[in-house]
């Protein structure tokens, strides 16, 4: 074998394939990376959006009157409000929802709003409290149903 000379530059052919080997298993160790990054972003995108929008349909809401119809259609009643977050409006039934779009909040993406409410009593079985959960869910980049929820409470 030939040894090269002090003027011979460059490099072999062996050098240049284990160089692009190197370069290739590191390119393909960071295409990963840069999905779950993309992926994350887009979701980070999508529920600050759905935020955004839930925060505009739960001020709406709060804003309607006790006897409003938003407020008068009542999922479950129960006399304690550690139930009526725990039991009744912690997973409530999909008859349980109420569609809801309102015309003050502006949608840029498809999202589906609703909301259930759970009447709390006092001993004489009178209505004293009215809390209601507001839910925002949408598609997300891997057609999974993403959802974002609020609570409100109206006091009699």
């Amino acid at each position: 074998m030939k040894t090269r000379g002090p003027e011979e530059r460059g490099f072999t052919l062996i050098e240049a394939l284990i160089a692009m080997t190197i370069f290739a298993i590191g390119s393909v160790m960071v295409v990963p990376t840069i999905y779950a990054w993309m992926h994350a972003n887009i979701v980070t995108r999508q529920r600050d959006q759905a935020g955004r929008i839930l925060d505009r349909t739960a001020d709406t809401l709060a804003q309607q009157g006790w006897s409003s119809a938003e407020w008068s259609t009542v999922s479950a009643t129960t006399s304690s409000y550690p139930y009526a977050l725990g039991t009744a409006l912690k997973n409530p039934t999909y008859n349980n929802w109420v569609s809801y779009s309102p015309s003050q909040v502006a949608l840029t993406t498809s999202v589906n709003i609703g909301y259930a409410v759970a009447t709390i009593t006092n001993d004489l079985n009178q209505p004293v409290s009215k809390i209601m959960k507001v839910r925002v869910q949408w598609t997300g980049p891997e057609n999974n149903t993403l959802e974002e929820t609020r609570i409100i409470q109206r006091n009699q």
